[in-house]
């Protein structure tokens, strides 16, 4: 009987296209080119990463800096976008309207430092000392701010949907109209938790042309009733 020889094994090689593997290392290459422009940009190189360093608006987007001293910099509308600021020296920096969405700060040391109306959406703040700080109408929205210490800190107006508070200090923090992780608003004066909800009936206020209108449509009446047919 004649036998069946099993076909030779030639490798993986021949399953895969030579066309489809170009097109891969291609992207790969371009992939690793840019996110070495970005750490090599211009406004990188101008902004030294050091205490007391004046950088307002400096791109810094997926930066290393964990363990970086920063402290009482100026980087007041800064990218900072998923960069890693884990155990960083922030200090009384000046971060207002900085964009700090999904950044890593692990246990950073951020107090007294100016936060306001910064960016703070999916943040990883687990551990971090944001005691003194001023997070005034900041969004932490989706924040991990779990064991982060809030410790007088300024949260007037901040957005804190979703955000996950687990063993966080909130010891005489103003949380002042905030937005809770629940999504309802706190009192006005609420220090410290739990958050009040704010009960006040909501106030509607009449835009500025309608008493112009209305006093218009009464002189118009006044005016028909007083008046003679042609």
């Amino acid at each position: 009987m004649r036998s069946v020889r099993a076909p030779r094994y030639r490798g993986w090689r021949h399953l895969v296209h030579p066309y489809a593997v170009a097109v891969l290392a291609a992207t790969l290459a371009w992939v690793g080119a840019a996110a070495a422009q970005q750490l090599k940009s211009p406004i990188n190189k101008a902004c030294p990463i050091k205490s007391l360093t004046v950088c307002p608006g400096a791109n810094l987007m997926g930066a290393n800096l964990a363990g970086a001293d920063l402290s009482l910099a100026k980087l007041a509308g800064a990218n900072l976008v998923i960069a890693n600021l884990s155990h960083a020296n922030l200090m009384s920096s000046d971060l207002t309207r900085a964009n700090l969405s999904g950044t890593w700060l692990l246990i950073a040391n951020l107090r007294s430092a100016n936060l306001k109306r910064a960016k703070l959406t999916h943040a990883h703040l687990r551990g971090a000392n944001l005691s003194n700080a001023n997070l005034a109408e900041a969004d932490l929205s989706d924040a991990d701010l779990s064991g982060a210490n809030l410790t007088g800190a300024n949260l007037a107006h901040a957005i804190l949907r979703r955000a996950d508070i687990t063993d966080a200090n909130f010891t005489r923090a103003d949380v002042s109209e905030a937005v809770w992780i629940d999504g309802k608003k706190c009192a006005v004066g609420n220090f410290g938790l739990p958050c009040r909800e704010d009960t006040r009936p909501a106030v509607i206020t009449s835009p500025p042309w309608s008493n112009s209108v209305e006093d218009e449509g009464t002189h118009d009446e006044a005016a028909g009733d007083g008046g003679e047919m042609p």
